[in-house]
């Protein structure tokens, strides 16, 4: 919660910043002063940890660096645990694609200047209060238990309303909404899918087996980086078709 409500403010005040000094430097300074000096305390108070022996550190190999891809490997030998894994990193990768998407259609239409941090805090509230409330609605409808049930509904309802998000313009109401209602629908799909991988994994290799999978959601991360590049390259080309010659 406090992250979003971080990006939430920074959009708001950037703005109001720069619609008072024009420099968009001078716009971002004074928040990153204020940052650091809330982190002053921190680095006090860590001087403050007791100090515990050091642990037996293993030598770093080229073995050491491919083996949590070995691990992936054996996430990836549980048909269950797999699919579910890709369930979960497809909930990360769409996650991430709304949030970038949703940063380049505010810097279309106010073409990074006046106005953007603005909008960009707007759509993010709206994921966000979205998001909230679907977690929120997950954990009563499965209160009792974990309800697989619940994700190919949500899955139906998310990809419904991501198509419907290419219909209103951005800056309407019914865009936030229709944007509200896809978070929503999101996080009741990744609930069940989340709990179960838990639930599922043998507790003996819990802890490889997570980490296998947050390898997974951050290899997802880099596809929708790379897709969102290729949308860009893809636009670019077609207002601009060198191919097609003079």
């Amino acid at each position: 919660l406090a992250m979003p409500c971080g990006q939430i403010l920074s959009g708001f005040i950037s703005d109001s910043r720069l619609d008072h000094s024009g420099d968009g430097w001078q716009a971002a300074y004074g928040p990153i002063l204020v940052l650091c000096l809330l982190a002053l305390p921190a680095i006090v108070f860590s001087l403050m940890i007791p100090r515990t022996p050091a642990g037996v550190a293993e030598p770093l190999t080229a073995k050491l660096a491919v083996r949590h891809f070995h691990q992936l490997a054996d996430l990836w030998q549980d048909r269950v645990l797999r699919r579910t894994s890709f369930g979960i990193a497809f909930f990360w990768g769409f996650a991430g694609f709304i949030n970038l998407w949703s940063i380049g259609v505010a810097k279309e239409l106010t073409d990074g200047g006046p106005g953007f941090g603005s909008m960009s805090s707007r759509f993010m509230i709206a994921a966000s209060l979205g998001m909230a409330g679907g977690f929120g609605a997950a954990s009563l409808l499965m209160k009792r238990r974990i309800e697989l049930g619940w994700v190919p509904v949500a899955g139906i309802a998310m990809t419904s309303f991501t198509l419907l998000l290419a219909v209103p313009h951005p800056a309407s109401t019914v865009f936030l909404v229709l944007l509200a209602l896809t978070a929503f629908c999101a996080a009741v799909f990744l609930t069940p899918l989340n709990a179960y991988f838990q639930d599922r994994c043998p507790a003996g290799r819990r802890g490889e087996l997570l980490a296998a999978a947050n390898l997974q959601d951050c290899l997802a991360g880099v596809v929708v980086v790379a897709t969102l590049y290729l949308l860009s390259a893809a636009r670019t080309a077609l207002d601009d078709p060198w191919w097609l010659g003079p």
